[in-house]
């Protein structure tokens, strides 16, 4: 049997059967089926996130002897995260779990994070540094050991206190604790740990070698908790190669190794310094990352889990783009960009002997589908799609725009038109939907909350505001002290410009976001009360200075939240009531969405109560509770549920027809 034949006849028993959807929200409402499929080191297994009950799981097919197929359901209070191979039998899961518990600072929501080994020889589970329970992330396996059978090192965060650094913990907020990092060497068959080594608090990352030793560390001096700069030191062994003062904390970053240069692999976002670079081992010395004589610039590296080495650079454009610096790597890519003539393609996993590849190929505003590739007998086997079930739907159309902001700065972003419509065949009605982040950015890739909008006739706008990344350093400060206020007008402004463009009919448009979004949607029903028709906010922040006391003074999140907001516990209340939906609700006159998850660690279910608070006898409003959904809307029941009420709101509220 063929391997698309296998992976086809295997995937059935887990998916629905496709079925002509009358519902909208129905039909976009799925998990998605298919994302990111791992090829074991050998080749010969393929593991990929799917969803037939509804919820993210895995399923596991041998692509070279047939059978049965596997399915690990993770059951919905379990939310999957990564998952890899470490070896030709184990497959390694990560998975979140929120729980309410007790600490120094009163009940709080968590997710804990577990890894779990999983024997696909033996069809059995078991969670990884079990015997060390009392931590938030027990995920971090930093090297696979190859040279140990069966074993994996990790790392975990300890507290230090007057009985040792021997208690796990993030929880508790009790002052004078020093946190430090300590690696442990842990069996992928029990799941018991051994403490190997407990590092000085200063140590912030440590970077390690396949056999598990320390290749460099990254030391961290926080000479002022109350401002974003930090010095930093790269050190191999006790030798400082590269040291920086006073810089802002997400302006460097340690990415990996690069073993075939001997070279560290970083990141500098600073004005001397923009993009990716090596920096030598023995001295530190900086070179930029380059492709075919060029510098990376603000690429990602593409680095083999297996070898280290650095193998390629990515960017984001309308849609992923790849290029490859090994050459075997390079020519299959280049093959399969033929192959796949029109399409976006990129590879996601190869077998150590790189033979075979899993690619995935990208239309704007498509599902992504799925193939492995074989280079020794150049078959290329489909493995499924990321919506199967809408094979045959056509979806809106999507394409790249551009507009001035009002004080004249180049707004990016992206415009979808109902299935089948022009902009010829407008005006439509608008829906506009800002994304997340905000230090984010959307493409031409599917969406099935755009989609589903565009199925029902509106015209979706998604600005990519200034602050949103992916369009360069200056682009990305533009949105320095902007949080509530150009950032806003940057959505506002592209309002303005798909009515005076003929794409949207005049009379009003309504707004619609997650996250970021969502807060964007409430700030627009406040600065443009007589245009907006309707907001519908999903996870959305209320208090931005609520969100922001939620993380640790000083660490990364509540830095850059100072810095966009500009705001900190020593600004007026003017400053603070600018920016902050839930003290403006007398100037919010359109009809108002809340829909908000209950076990939602990102933005705190608290952020829609106490908005809810101040809007419950405003006509319009109405808030919807997601029983066990978080932030990321992952499953089918969420999605259908968003969908579900989102539509109904705005077709109620600013009907398409």
């Amino acid at each position: 049997m063929t391997l698309r034949k296998l992976i086809y006849f295997a995937t059935c028993a887990f998916v629905f059967v496709a079925v002509a959807w009358a519902d909208t929200a129905e039909l976009y409402g799925r998990a998605d089926g298919v994302s990111d499929p791992q090829l074991s080191p050998n080749g010969n297994k393929l593991a990929l996130q799917c969803a037939p009950e509804g919820v993210p799981a895995l399923c596991v097919f041998d692509i070279v002897n047939g059978g049965e197929s596997l399915l690990i359901p993770l059951g919905a209070e379990k939310r999957l995260g990564n998952f890899y191979w470490v070896n030709d039998t184990y497959l390694v899961f990560d998975f979140s779990v929120f729980e309410t518990i007790q600490t120094g600072s009163g009940m709080r929501d968590y997710d804990f994070y577990r890894a779990v080994a999983f024997d696909t020889s033996k069809n059995k589970a078991v969670m990884l540094m079990r015997d060390e329970r009392n931590q938030i992330d027990g995920t971090q396996i930093v090297a696979f050991l190859p040279g140990k059978k069966d074993k994996v090192l990790m790392t975990a965060t300890t507290v230090n206190t007057s009985r040792g650094a021997n208690r796990f913990t993030q929880i508790d907020d009790k002052e004078g604790f020093k946190f430090s990092l300590a690696t442990f060497e842990v069996s992928l068959a029990t799941g018991k740990s051994k403490r190997k080594k407990t590092f000085v608090p200063e140590v912030s990352r440590s970077l390690f070698k396949p056999d598990g030793e320390i290749l460099a560390q990254i030391f961290e001096n926080d000479t002022n908790p109350s401002d974003s700069k930090r010095d930093y030191s790269i050190r191999v062994g006790k030798t400082p190669i590269f040291e920086a003062e006073n810089v802002e904390i997400s302006d460097f970053s340690l990415y990996g190794y690069d073993a075939d240069s001997n070279k560290l692999v970083v990141f500098f976002d600073q004005a001397a310094r923009n993009g990716l670079y090596h920096m030598d081992v023995a001295n530190g010395a900086l070179n930029p990352v380059q492709l075919d004589g060029e510098d990376a610039g603000r690429a990602a590296p593409i680095i083999d889990p297996q070898t280290q080495s650095l193998v390629g650079l990515e960017y984001t454009n309308d849609l992923d783009i790849q290029m490859f610096i090994h050459p075997k790597l390079k020519a299959v890519h280049a093959k399969m960009k033929n192959t796949l003539a029109g399409k976006s393609v990129t590879i996601g996993s190869w077998d150590a002997a790189r033979n075979k590849f899993v690619v995935r190929a990208q239309a704007p505003g498509k599902p992504s589908e799925y193939y492995v590739f074989n280079s020794k007998t150049g078959e290329l086997g489909g493995v499924g799609n990321q919506a199967s079930h809408m094979t045959d739907v056509e979806m809106g159309t999507v394409s790249a725009i551009n507009y001035s902001a009002r004080d004249g700065l180049n707004i990016p972003g992206y415009l979808t038109l109902p299935p089948g419509k022009t902009r010829a065949d407008g005006p439509f009605k608008l829906v506009v939907m800002p994304h997340g982040g905000p230090a984010a950015r959307v493409t031409a890739d599917f969406d099935w909350w755009v989609q589903a909008f565009a199925a029902e006739g509106y015209a979706v706008l998604q600005p990519n505001f200034r602050g949103s990344t992916g369009y360069g350093q200056a682009f990305a400060a533009a949105g320095y002290g902007a949080f509530g206020d150009e950032m806003i007008t940057d959505v506002i402004d592209g309002a303005r410009w798909a009515e005076a463009q003929g794409i949207a009919k005049s009379g009003g448009y309504c707004a619609v976001g997650a996250s970021y979004g969502g807060y964007s949607a409430l700030m627009m029903a406040v600065l443009d009360s007589g245009k907006l028709g309707c907001a519908a906010s999903v996870n959305g922040v209320t208090d931005p200075l609520i969100r922001k006391s939620r993380f640790s003074a000083g660490s990364e999140s509540e830095n850059y939240l100072t810095r966009s907001m500009e705001l900190d516990e020593f600004s007026s209340d003017a400053e603070t009531q600018a920016i902050t939906p839930r003290k403006r609700t007398e100037e919010i006159t359109a009809p108002v969405l809340l829909i908000h998850g209950k076990e939602d660690t990102r933005v705190r279910f608290t952020q829609a109560e106490i908005m809810a608070e101040k809007m419950n006898r405003k006509p319009g409003f109405k808030l919807v509770e997601m029983p066990g959904e978080d932030h990321f809307l992952q499953s089918t029941k969420a999605r259908h549920l968003v969908l579900s009420e989102t539509l109904g709101f705005v077709a109620a509220n600013h009907p398409a027809r």
